[in-house]
């Protein structure tokens, strides 16, 4: 049995596709197998990865019949995984070549159930540091720090043991096709599993400036509601961590819808007003982006993105004005 199964799950990825395997191929610890899930692509995804297939046996292609989304792709090579530890590599993104060597030393070092690392973020030829330090390793306090979204939460720079993925009622929630890894992060952690942190980044997180939320439908939207009831579902035994939950999934819908660009003024506080008491706490939103964020759950979302868009270009203009001064 390998030590590590590594999950890519790819959708019409055959631009990008290459690159984050090569990057899989190249690691200096060899003891891994790779499953990757094709969405029924339409590109030549399938063919790409079928041709990594014939060239290390360590990789497996599963095929969806049809488009069935991130979070059954997810669980479906969850699911075929054979490794002791489990972590997941998105098709668009890459890894450094000590990255599960690395992470791996880590976890028999500290005997840990969850290793979390830090990433670099990829965005139009700018890379950043994203440290993932978390407040403290107790797996109660990385339950907040996810839900106030101080961490990441991604799959993609935690070494995790694939009995937490195995444990009752861990599941990713088919149908979710956004932040669908944070929810069964927080599941896990919920486990109180052994945690532990290496204060370095092996991840490249590959972004661009045409974000999700450029192309979010009504349906996307729907999504996220269900996201935060079962969050908030989840953690309805504990009251400290039910109020935070409602915050932080709180935060993250309004966030979306805000983005989204797609809701009348009058849909948006129908919809949302319930989250609008959260916002204007600036210990959870930071000024300007509370008011921001609160004038649409009471019916002003035409108002507030004049407002957000005209605070947004000035930041802008003097970002440049102080880069041409330095």
């Amino acid at each position: 049995m390998p030590e590590i199964s590594i999950i890519v799950c790819a959708y019409n990825a055959g631009q990008y596709i290459s690159r984050c395997l090569d990057s899989i191929v190249a690691q200096t610890y060899s003891d891994f197998e790779v499953i990757i899930v094709d969405d029924c692509s339409s590109d030549d995804t399938l063919a790409i990865a079928q041709q990594y297939v014939r060239i290390d046996k360590r990789i497996t292609v599963l095929h969806n019949d049809r488009n069935r989304g991130i979070s059954y792709s997810r669980q479906r090579a969850t699911d075929a995984a054979r490794g002791k530890y489990i972590i997941h590599a998105d098709a668009d993104d890459y890894i450094d070549p000590d990255m599960l060597q690395c992470l791996h030393s880590k976890a028999v070092a500290d005997n840990a159930d969850v290793v979390i690392c830090d990433y670099i973020e990829e965005r139009d030829g700018q890379s950043t540091l994203r440290s993932q330090q978390p407040t403290s390793t107790t797996p109660r306090q990385i339950v907040i720090d996810l839900l106030m979204g101080t961490l990441h939460g991604s799959c993609c720079n935690k070494l995790i043991a694939r009995s937490l993925y195995t444990a009752p009622g861990i599941k990713f929630p088919d149908g979710i096709n956004c932040c669908e890894d944070l929810y069964v992060c927080l599941c896990i952690f919920a486990l109180n599993p052994t945690v532990t942190y290496l204060p370095r980044a092996f991840y490249h997180y590959v972004r661009s400036s045409a974000t999700i939320t450029s192309t979010l439908r009504p349906d996307n939207l729907l999504q996220d509601l269900k996201l935060h009831d079962m969050v908030v579902g989840h953690f309805a035994g504990d009251n400290e961590l039910h109020t935070m939950a409602e915050i932080g999934m709180g935060k993250y819908v309004v966030f979306r819808a805000f983005h989204s660009r797609i809701l009348t003024s009058r849909q948006f506080r129908q919809t949302y007003n319930r989250f609008a008491p959260y916002l204007l706490d600036r210990r959870y939103v930071p000024f300007p982006f509370n008011v921001f964020f609160y004038l649409p759950c009471i019916g002003w979302y035409r108002t507030a993105l004049v407002l957000y868009d005209t605070y947004i270009g000035l930041w802008k203009i003097k970002r440049r004005i102080l880069g041409h001064h330095r």
